[in-house]
């Protein structure tokens, strides 16, 4: 059996492939392909970018960060306690209250460093990505692209 492939362009302008067997009995099998129609086209690379996607987001994940650079403080307030002796003095510091016993509460305040919080995408193990198991969604993303594949082909009457 001899096998043959050529392309040619048909009548209106588009470029077909067609493939040509030759038996050895002189008879011959001329298969033709036709080219996807448009939706299929569109359905094609939209599938390709889903894939891509999921295929990325395998591998990628936000991975956050803190920032001090801004220089940003809070006020935090803690309470010291002092003894009755400490407080004889005539000197009561702003703000201490009687406790108990002879103790004085006296508050604290101090600055704190906050920290600006952002993320960044970034690559990291496939266990600790945004999408660690990705078979599921590639054989889901398959069967529907297969099935509207399908269902946009064009509808040709059988000859």
């Amino acid at each position: 059996m001899k096998r043959g492939c050529v392309s040619a362009i048909d009548s209106n302008g588009k470029t077909i492939w067609i493939v040509d067997a030759h038996r050895d009995d002189g008879k011959r099998f001329v298969v033709r392909l036709d080219a996807m129609n448009r939706k299929q086209k569109v359905l094609t690379v939209i599938a390709l970018i889903a894939f891509t996607v999921i295929g990325a987001c395998h591998y990628l994940a936000w991975i956050p960060h803190e920032d001090y650079s801004a220089g940003k403080y809070r006020e935090e307030t803690a309470w010291r306690v002092e003894n009755f002796e400490e407080g004889k003095s005539g000197n009561v510091p702003p703000g201490a209250t009687w406790v108990h016993d002879g103790y004085w509460q006296v508050p604290t305040t101090s600055k704190v460093l906050v920290p600006d919080y952002y993320s960044t995408l970034g690559f990291v193990d496939s266990k600790e990505s945004m999408l660690p198991h990705v078979m599921t969604p590639w054989f889901m993303l398959g069967v529907i692209y297969v099935g509207l594949f399908f269902l946009l082909a064009d509808k040709k009457e059988k000859q």
